[in-house]
């Protein structure tokens, strides 16, 4: 459920890209399931955004409640619920490298997100308050172009903590059956 609702989060975040709208926050709080498919439901997490706006605020919030509880799944079995229900402001890199042990935090899974941000965040520099300054490029094409390739790479790290199980069963398109059986098609509307 919390990777349908990841997968949620930044399909509706490209979705209203070209509309100059951004999600405000990625948080699984937002999302409710109607059986097995993820509804979104803070429509006020919708904003406005400056088309010439490069960075997507929440991608922090996404890797920590989205993100590492998925990677702490796949890789040591814990359960997501239990992370979130232990940090409910989710996993910080540096929550997650002191359950590591030392040489672990060198390999491939846990690098990028979460031994390189765990080891930025204890600089000194991590704390100045200029790195929060808004910013804009020359054109909103340059913008949308770089925050296309955040989604794209936020996508790539989501997939890769993709719970096993997910590509099909036989319950796979059970919803789908029932709600349109074989030789129905739905009354057209007036």
């Amino acid at each position: 459920m919390l990777f349908a609702a990841g997968e949620l989060t930044l399909d509706l975040s490209e979705a209203v890209l070209p509309l100059k709208f951004g999600l405000k926050d990625a948080s699984p709080y937002n999302i409710l399931f109607r059986g097995p498919r993820p509804v979104f439901i803070d429509i006020l997490s919708f904003e406005r955004r400056d088309p010439r706006d490069p960075t997507w605020l929440p991608s922090a919030q996404f890797g920590r409640t989205f993100l590492r509880p998925l990677l702490l799944s796949k890789k040591f079995a814990v359960p997501p619920d239990q992370s979130l229900l232990a940090y409910r402001d989710g996993l910080y890199p540096e929550q997650v490298a002191q359950m590591l042990p030392f040489p672990r935090q060198f390999s491939p899974a846990f690098l990028g997100l979460v031994s390189i941000p765990a080891f930025f965040s204890r600089r000194r520099w991590a704390q100045n308050s200029a790195i929060y300054r808004k910013r804009t490029v020359s054109s909103k094409e340059q913008a949308e172009f770089i925050i296309r390739r955040l989604y794209k790479s936020l996508r790539k790290q989501l997939n890769s903590f993709k719970p096993k199980g997910q590509d099909s069963s036989t319950w796979t398109d059970y919803v789908d059956s029932i709600e349109h059986p074989e030789g129905y098609s739905p009354p057209k509307p007036i």
